[in-house]
């Protein structure tokens, strides 16, 4: 935000990158989008198994936020603790990071 000639502010809704994003942002960057394509092309049944393990173990986010945390940490074993809990098989059988 600055404020122009006239008095008035003036509001951008983001700041432009003083530097090049580095190689390790474009790659965080790219693990989100990878993440963002694989929910988008999911089956919606299987997009209402993650929302309803997320509603069954009470879980306080989103069932893509759960995926995408999932996508980018890799922990499978807190996953297999949500499906032991809620009874539904969320990653493919015999699944390994």
């Amino acid at each position: 935000m600055y404020t122009s000639k006239r008095g008035r502010p003036v509001w951008f809704l983001r700041a432009p990158p003083l530097v090049p994003a580095s190689p390790r942002q474009r790659h965080q960057r790219n693990r989100f989008v990878v993440g963002a394509h694989v929910w988008t092309s999911m089956p919606p049944a299987e997009k209402l198994l993650w929302a309803r393990a997320c509603q069954l173990d009470r879980i306080r986010i989103t069932p893509y936020n759960l995926f995408i945390w999932w996508a980018l940490s890799r922990r499978d074993d807190i996953i297999h603790s949500i499906e032991l809990r809620t009874g539904i098989t969320l990653l493919p059988i015999g699944h390994s990071t």
